[in-house]
């Protein structure tokens, strides 16, 4: 295994605004007024579109928005029964793919599903797969071909499938005593066919499991309980090296870990202080990166360098709970969605905010 390199970085000079007055926003706007709530999925369609996804009093809802974030069509009847939108792709057609988890009323099972819908969020199709009591879709990422990778959760075991372009599946890989959750988005398909997923083992630790094809790696790495981290996002940049990112549980930190292609880890930094966590990682063409998360019950986005620097560090929200679950690009702006909640009494609501 390569050198290990641990860097702490205090971003406190790095702050691009007071907090407490999040006066970058260009809009930021909630939903469903009448409805709890949480977006965790954004994606941009067309040239000035956004793809919002998420659950509204626990139905899976699709919306698209225009660039000032009004809503263009939105709907909330996809499935029957009670369910979730966990993340979506958008294709070059405009059509929407879609995982999360559904529980059919009549069995009482919650099931995986993968959903196909055209640019108005009619459906075309939509498969699931029921492996135990407790299913649902994670994380859906495109492969190098016309096939989707879905991380899925199945009681206590991380599931891969790989579908087709009519949500069939080429194959389908699992693996034990790993723990995923509804924000696990730390997985990303590699350039064989196969892929990298971070999660957390048993023993509460750090595991990188490295996935070809129809099997799973023998030997998943597992790091020692001096690296107890929670992963949330991941994605892979065009050399092959996997990006992780979470809550270093240690000291409560933001962390962000990079791994070869054989799941060694090659680097681990930490950033801001007790109380930050990375939701979601967007790799950018010129090797930066950006991170959505939370900072405190605040909205984070952090925005790295292609050599690991901070550029900034932003915290969003004035609220009592804000967080920052994804983040798309949408004209150079960082558009992010979660969840929004003003006291401990009210009601969590969906909202987006484009940022500039």
């Amino acid at each position: 295994m390569k050198f290990l390199k641990i860097i702490t970085i205090s971003l406190l000079i790095f702050m691009g605004c007071d907090p407490s007055n999040p006066s970058f926003d260009t809009f930021s706007k909630t939903y469903f007024s009448d409805k709890e709530g949480e977006a965790f999925a954004v994606q941009t369609i067309g040239e000035a579109g956004l793809i919002v996804a998420g659950e509204a009093n626990k139905k899976a809802f699709l919306a698209r928005l225009d660039e000032d974030g009004d809503v263009v069509w939105m709907n909330d009847s996809l499935l029957s029964g009670i369910n979730y939108i966990s993340d979506c792709i958008v294709l070059a057609t405009g059509d929407i793919i879609a995982t999360g988890k559904t529980q059919n009323t009549g069995s009482g099972n919650r099931d995986i599903f993968i959903m196909k819908t055209d640019d108005q969020g009619n459906v075309i199709w939509t498969r699931t797969f029921d492996f135990t009591q407790n299913d649902g879709g994670l994380c859906i990422k495109a492969g190098l071909d016309t096939s989707y990778h879905v991380l899925a959760m199945t009681d206590s075991l991380l599931t891969v499938l790989k579908c087709d372009e009519n949500g069939d599946t080429n194959y389908t890989a699992r693996t034990l005593i790993f723990y995923g959750h509804r924000y696990l988005k730390s997985f990303a398909p590699g350039f064989d066919g196969g892929g990298f997923i971070a999660c957390r083992n048993n023993t509460g630790a750090m595991s990188i499991i490295r996935y070809f094809r129809s099997r799973l790696i023998a030997g998943q790495l597992s790091y020692p309980q001096s690296f107890i981290m929670l992963p949330y996002g991941g994605t892979l940049n065009a050399t092959g090296t996997f990006i992780s990112t979470g809550e270093y549980t240690s000291n409560g930190t933001l962390y962000v870990s990079r791994f070869d292609p054989y799941a060694n880890r090659i680097s681990l930094e930490t950033y801001g202080s007790a109380g930050y966590a990375g939701r979601f990682v967007h790799m950018n063409t010129d090797g930066s990166i950006f991170i959505s998360g939370t900072s405190n019950n605040n909205a984070m986005i952090l925005n790295i360098d292609k050599d690991k620097k901070p550029v900034y560090l932003r915290e969003y929200g004035n609220s009592y709970l804000t967080c920052a679950n994804k983040l798309t690009l949408l004209d150079g702006d960082v558009v992010i969605c979660g969840v929004t909640q003003k006291s401990s009494t009210s009601s969590k609501r969906i909202y987006v905010a484009k940022l500039n």
